[in-house]
């Protein structure tokens, strides 16, 4: 039967809802059995079986949204891709390295290893849930370089994230203008920007999770089980966020608090990644440092900061909306409820950042959320004389939203590249050219953990530009982390005096030498040159 052109957008979102509870099976079902055993038959399989069940029993009709909320999400799409196919041509150049690692580690073990060996002997105790689905996919996709697998799944997210706001919203408040408005608003925000180019995936992936979850609750669809657990797989981050915003949820609606205790017993599916990560992670949380003094120099900076990450136009549209409601004293248990949510979050990033958390910035995710959801709320309630005029509204919002990505300095700096420039990503494929092995590799120049991630090498500091996540409040501190906080002292110690002789004294077989960064010469000839970038073998 052929399909008209009309339904072919209804056709590819019932394609989408399907894919996500895969996405869902496979998260739970690769943390259990990875414990045993990271087979991808056997992960494909169990999956596809378990979520053709959920699929045929459990997911119901899916409604249409209106066709701008699609064009919204391809607007969205071109955001987050455009850099990787325009700017510079498929490698991505601002995103932590460490992700691409984490799936190859993966791919080296027959389980969920307990350590990053080869790489290093530090924990294994990053969010892994992300990794583990996209592990599936690089493994179908071999002829694929991994990093680009990860990435196609970050501009997936990303976009998709459009259409569940407008279904989210929708839901919550009973009201489809109410969702339009704020996938419209979600256009401007930066978060989600700043967490594709900065290849966060995995936030990319839980926030999309917590968006099923509270969708098919609010449907009382018994699917809600399979994706509480499944986010609280992929990011103890984004978890600990929704658990915050469930709790000002019953706060507002309290009918609501016995319906959300019910879901959290699906939290069991969870207990490996509870065991595994989050014992590390809340041990981290709670051993931080005293609350840093606050200075009013800070306290702006900040200030611009959090008004970055809500993006200027979703911004504008609260604080009109705030003074709109005082003016009308329209307080809403939807307005307070969304406005709650702005406030408590960034009460809490601003905690988490005199604490000095390396992820304090987490909460502002949500914040963000709230801002979308109170700004969609105030722009639906108003009665525009003309749907002509409306439109151009929307279309508007559309043009300032475009308007505040290109002209910000700071995401500028992310699409162009951050992390590594094109001659060094140029030197980094003629070396794995060169010699594809995974050898350990000193790194004497910028940029030189995008350099290892492309060439496969292993850098002698493993810290810099986050190779690996090698961050304190995620690892054990045993002596496998102490040997790479000496790697980095000496590392450091070898730019700051430049010796030389300490050069031949590590165990490496290569050292790359930016001679603009580090200007020294070896003995040895250089076995491969592309600019002022050296690459001497010295084993």
């Amino acid at each position: 039967m052929s399909i008209k052109l009309r339904n072919i957008d209804k056709v590819l979102l019932k394609i989408v809802f399907w894919f996500l509870v895969f996405t869902g099976v496979v998260v739970v079902s690769s943390v259990w059995l990875g414990l045993f055993f990271l087979n991808t038959p056997i992960i494909l399989i169990t999956s596809c079986v378990i979520s053709y069940f959920l699929i045929k029993n459990f997911l119901g009709k899916i409604e249409k949204p209106c066709g701008e909320v699609f064009l919204l999400s391809i607007i969205v799409a071109m955001l987050c891709a455009h850099p990787l196919l325009l700017l510079h041509p498929f490698y991505p150049a601002s995103n932590d390295a460490f992700h691409t690692i984490m799936v190859r580690v993966l791919q080296m073990n027959e389980k969920i290893p307990q350590t990053f060996e080869p790489y290093s002997g530090i924990s294994f105790t990053y969010n892994f849930g992300f990794h583990l689905f996209a592990k599936l996919f690089v493994d179908i996709f071999f002829f694929v370089p991994d990093y680009l697998v990860l990435w196609f799944f970050g501009v997936f997210f990303a976009s998709l994230q459009v259409i569940l706001i407008y279904f989210f919203a929708r839901e919550l408040f009973a009201s489809e203008k109410a969702g339009l408005y704020s996938a419209l608003l979600f256009v401007g925000t930066k978060m989600v920007y700043q967490e594709m180019f900065f290849g966060i995936w995995p936030r990319l992936l839980a926030t999309t999770l917590f968006f099923f979850y509270f969708i098919f609750f609010l449907r009382k669809n018994k699917l809600c089980l399979l994706f509480l657990p499944a986010l609280a797989i992929v990011h103890a981050g984004i978890f600990f966020n929704a658990a915050i915003f469930s709790l000002i949820y019953i706060l507002f609606y309290r009918e609501k608090f016995i319906p959300i205790l019910k879901t959290l017993p699906a939290l069991v599916l969870a207990v490996p990644s509870f065991m595994i990560v989050y014992s590390v992670s809340f041990s981290g949380l709670f051993a931080q440092s005293k609350l840093a003094e606050v200075t009013l120099t800070l306290l702006c900076k900040e200030l611009i900061s959090v008004a970055l990450w809500l993006g200027w136009v979703p911004l504008a549209v609260v604080v009109i909306g705030f003074f709109w409601m005082l003016n009308k004293r329209n307080y809403s248990k939807q307005k307070l409820f969304a406005l709650t949510i702005i406030i408590v979050f960034i009460l809490l990033y601003f905690y988490l950042f005199l604490k000095k958390y390396p992820s304090s910035n987490v909460p502002m995710e949500f914040a963000g959320l709230g801002a979308v959801l109170f700004g969609g709320l105030t722009l639906s309630e108003i009665q525009f004389k003309t749907k002509e005029f409306e439109k151009w509204v929307k279309v508007l919002i559309v043009i300032l939203c475009l308007l505040a990505f290109f002209s910000s300095g700071y995401l500028t700096k992310l699409r162009f590249g951050s992390k590594i420039s094109a001659e060094q990503a140029s030197f980094a494929f003629r070396f794995k050219e060169y010699d594809v092995a995974l050898k350990e590799t000193l790194f004497l120049t910028t940029g030189s953990s995008k350099i290892a991630e492309f060439s496969n090498k292993i850098p002698f500091d493993v810290t810099r530009g986050f190779f690996l996540p090698a961050v304190k409040h995620i690892v054990w501190h045993n002596a496998a982390w102490q040997e790479v906080l000496r790697k980095k002292q000496l590392r450091e110690k070898i730019l700051q005096t430049k010796c030389v002789e300490c050069i031949y004294d590590l165990n490496v077989e290569y050292v790359v030498i930016d001679e603009k960064y580090f200007p020294v010469k070896l003995k040895e000839k250089p076995v491969l040159e592309y600019g002022s970038i050296k690459l001497y073998k010295i084993r």
